[in-house]
């Protein structure tokens, strides 16, 4: 069952796609590794840190599917509409984007992996099906 879940969810974005939104996002959690490393060079390394760290790393790891879910959410309600912006507003907006996506990413990626979940079991299904009629 896990294998399922591991192969529909966590595979289910593209590697291209999962890759790309976490090198855009190391900034993410370079920022607050560099504010609790200073606090760390301050007050010097303790277990205290080790959760800061570890919250750091997971919301980095979930960002990806947090920003599938916006992308799609976006996508379905815009189209494919183009928007002519300056570019101050247009990294202004980007900016707040991400960080709301990496902020909410506990809460938000999950509800992509279960939309890659059965997206992904719905698609498997159905090359199944085409093969056996091929046949």
């Amino acid at each position: 069952m896990f294998q399922k879940i591991k192969q529909y969810a966590f595979k289910g974005l593209l590697p291209s796609y999962y890759f790309r939104q976490l090198f855009v996002s190391i900034w993410l959690p370079g920022v607050l590794l560099y504010i609790f490393g200073n606090k760390m060079l301050e007050t010097g390394f303790s277990i205290e840190h080790l959760p800061d760290l570890i919250f750091s790393i997971v919301f980095w790891v979930l960002y990806p599917y947090s920003r599938f879910v916006y992308e799609v959410i976006m996508e379905f309600i815009f189209g494919e509409t183009v928007f002519l912006v300056n570019i101050v507003l247009l990294f202004l907006v980007k900016f707040i984007i991400m960080t709301a996506c990496y902020v909410f990413s506990p809460i938000i990626a999950p509800i992509g992996l279960v939309f890659l979940y059965f997206y992904n079991a719905k698609a498997a299904k159905k090359m199944e099906q085409q093969l056996e009629d091929n046949e």
